[in-house]
């Protein structure tokens, strides 16, 4: 299976202004994380990782890590949640007939880092190894600061080549790759001392079996596996405000407009307030509106007929309405010689809103979930 629970949790610095535009210098730092995802429909995702980054000389780093997913989720193990069919695997998840977690993900990642004045470069490899799904991709990037480092450019690019190997034996037609191309672009500017904007620009273009191997659709009339065009073409722009309030106080603001050529468009607002309670201890909150509209192929469940090229059973094709909520803490321990060391957590809960997609494969009319992070970086 793809795993395609993207669960991202959000970073956080203490000294959010006056601002540093450039990305922070090479550093020797050991990370560690543990991420959790749990919600209404039995799915439970549990991600440990470890990272680990190394100064090797006055211009050069090398950053690794290793990431574990496992996945247990009921709907693999019964079909989908309409009980139609337990044989047919869940199309979010994939495999059934295991014993422990129903799914489970390895995602090394190795890159090197060169930076010298206002110019910095990151170029590296990540492989990812599931029971049907197996991914490598290359990424780079490269950043240059001017105007005395107020404006930043950026630009990155990564390609990706996958296969699946379907746990139900099932042929993929007309092939069981896919492949991916983004081209990432930046703007930052500093407005001032307590204020910034950046501007970010995306494309993204996907080839080969883009489906899942497991969706499929039972109406009135027909009994079909999903079936999607195999190219996709997508971008996306956004706008980021950052400010500094009053001194301790900072605000982050940005949406997000995204179009692809399946005909879907959505929109994402979201806003953020960190505030430092005390010199070592920074809180946050936030909160995300999303809505998307449906591929031009999406029909009603029940007008899908075998006359139909392409057919839908995913939810994330349809009409989509989400929010989420969370908060957030970071902390640098003051016992600790030079405060090298670094606690965040953050949890946020999401739900979208009633949708007869999600109804028909989970049985459950909208999806509530609860994201969970703890991490801890050592600075040596």
């Amino acid at each position: 299976m793809q795993i395609v629970l993207k669960i991202v949790f959000i970073s956080f610095s203490f000294a959010l202004l006056p601002f540093k535009l450039m990305a922070e210098g090479i550093k020797d730092q050991l990370t560690t994380s543990f991420d959790y995802y749990s919600d209404n429909v039995g799915v439970k995702v549990y991600s440990p990782l470890i990272g680990l980054s190394k100064r090797l000389s006055e211009h050069w780093g090398l950053n690794t890590s290793f990431r574990i997913d496992a996945i247990s989720a009921a709907s693999m193990r019964q079909g989908n949640g309409q009980g139609k069919d337990g044989v047919i695997v869940d199309a979010v998840s994939g495999a059934s007939g295991r014993l422990g977690f129903d799914d489970f993900r390895v995602a090394p990642t190795i890159s090197a880092v060169y930076e010298t004045g206002d110019f910095r470069a990151n170029f590296g490899t990540y492989f990812s190894k599931e029971v049907d799904y197996t991914a490598l991709a290359g990424f780079g990037s490269l950043s240059y600061g001017f105007n005395d480092a107020n404006t930043v450019i950026s630009l990155g690019g990564s390609y990706e080549q996958a296969a699946w190997s379907a746990t139900t034996n099932r042929a993929l037609y007309p092939t069981d790759e896919k492949r991916q191309t983004q081209v990432n672009a930046s703007l930052l500017q500093l407005i001032d001392s307590t204020s910034y904007l950046q501007l970010r620009f995306s494309y993204t273009k996907q080839e080969g079996f883009l489906a899942s191997p497991y969706h499929y659709l039972v109406n009135d009339t027909i009994a079909q596996f999903d079936r999607y065009p195999e190219l996709r073409t997508s971008y996306a722009t956004a706008l980021q405000y950052v400010n500094e309030i009053y001194e301790g106080l900072s605000m982050h603001l940005e949406y997000r407009y995204y179009e692809d050529t399946w005909d879907m468009k959505s929109h994402t607002v979201k806003g953020e307030l960190f505030y430092d309670l005390m010199d070592n201890l920074m809180v946050g909150t936030r909160v995300r509106v999303y809505n998307q509209t449906k591929a031009g192929f999406v029909k009603k469940l029940n007008d899908y007929s075998l006359d139909d090229a392409y057919i839908v059973s995913d939810y994330r094709l349809s009409d989509l309405q989400t929010q989420s909520f969370g908060i957030s803490m970071s902390y640098r321990p003051g016992f600790i010689d030079d405060e090298n060391i670094a606690i965040k957590m953050s949890y946020d809960w999401y739900q979208t809103d009633n949708n007869a997609y999600i109804e028909n494969w989970y049985g459950a009319s909208q999806i509530k979930a609860s994201f969970l992070n703890v991490a801890l970086a050592y600075d040596f």
